[in-house]
């Protein structure tokens, strides 16, 4: 390890959840914060914006994990169309594994629509998600998803 990096983690440590480098205590929901919101080895997001690069790294981890829980927990989503593929995608993204995973019934209607390809089976796989607090909470995206869940098409 270089000799400023060594350094460097030795005076601001490596931390993996946000702090507040004034107290140096990890932040959670509902803390005020007194210095500045840090992470990594002394990361300012306070003052300095991550890096497109940064950004671009961080989307590809969170991609690749959730395509591997995607895998590992709905296999049969990777027989969807690109498109619905992709649904299935944001949707994990956005909520979590464990949260899509109790949608039981809407994953079983999205299922049989994928191997049935009956356009009134994805009309009720998208009634389901319609019928969801998610929907309700996500406003524009939700919409959007729905669409493209129930066509198999982008918007343009």
């Amino acid at each position: 390890m270089d000799k400023l990096k060594e350094q460097l983690i030795r005076h601001e440590a490596i931390r993996y959840k946000p702090y507040d480098d004034a107290t140096g205590k990890e932040l959670k929901k509902g803390d005020m914060l007194q210095g500045k919101l840090t992470i990594g080895i002394g990361w300012n997001l306070s003052d300095v914006p991550l890096p497109e690069a940064i950004v671009d790294v961080l989307y590809e981890i969170s991609i690749t994990s959730v395509d591997k829980e995607l895998h590992e927990h709905l296999p049969w989503v990777y027989i969807l169309d690109d498109v619905r593929r992709d649904v299935m995608r944001n949707l994990c993204f956005n909520m979590g594994m464990s949260k899509l995973l109790e949608f039981k019934n809407t994953l079983a209607s999205i299922q049989m629509a994928s191997t049935t390809l009956v356009q009134s089976d994805w009309d009720t796989a998208c009634e389901k998600l319609k019928n969801s607090l998610w929907y309700k909470q996500v406003g524009p995206r939700a919409v959007e998803l729905v669409e493209q869940l129930r066509t198999g098409m982008r918007r343009s």
